[in-house]
This record gives C-alpha cells, sequence and structure tokens, in this order.
C-alpha cells in the first residue's frame, strides 16, 4: 500500500454526482471508501443542473431534501423552442404521479 493512502473497503468510479452521492452515503454508514475519476480536476461547467422528482424522493429518504429545496427553482413545465424562436413542443409535470 502507498505511503498515506488508508485501506478502503470500495472503491467509486467516478466522481459526478451519483459517484459522490454514493460515496456520502457509503460514508455515512460507516464504510471506508476512496473515489477516482478518469478526470485530473474537478469539472469547470455544471453538470446535474436539475434534481428529478424521484431523486428529491430518495433525497427526502437520507434526510437531505430540506437542504436542497430552498436553493433550487420549482419547475412546473418545458417549452422547446428552435433557434427562430418558433416554440416546437411543451409539456407540464401536473401528471406525474410525484410529490
Amino acid at each position: 500500500m502507498s505511503p498515506g493512502l488508508s485501506r478502503c473497503d470500495v472503491l467509486v468510479v467516478g466522481a459526478g454526482p451519483v459517484g459522490l452521492f454514493l460515496a456520502g452515503e457509503l460514508r455515512r454508514h460507516g464504510v471506508n471508501c476512496r473515489i477516482i475519476d478518469r478526470n485530473a480536476q474537478p469539472c469547470q461547467h455544471a453538470r446535474a443542473t436539475g434534481v428529478h422528482p424521484r431523486s428529491l424522493e430518495i433525497l427526502e429518504q437520507v434526510g437531505l431534501v430540506e437542504r436542497f429545496l430552498p436553493q433550487g427553482v420549482r419547475v412546473r413545465g418545458v417549452k422547446t423552442y428552435t433557434d427562430g424562436d418558433r416554440l416546437i413542443g411543451q409539456a407540464t409535470h401536473d401528471d406525474l404521479a410525484s410529490p
């Protein structure tokens, strides 16, 4: 084992939103883990800028949803436009079977 490296029980491959969430949950439950990622530095642009209803349900299960909700903007629907600003589609989220 290399100097300075501690033993880990789980190796998490990928430091994106899913990998970081998994590593956080593992640590919360007392599991030693190490995260590796193919990128040498953090990404310089936004990734995972939206949180879907199912993700909010999972965050609620682990006691984190109340920290996320005040930081977000609730989206009740979407509209899609062409480059020429012509509306080509729209959808609402009114019929989602999720709180």
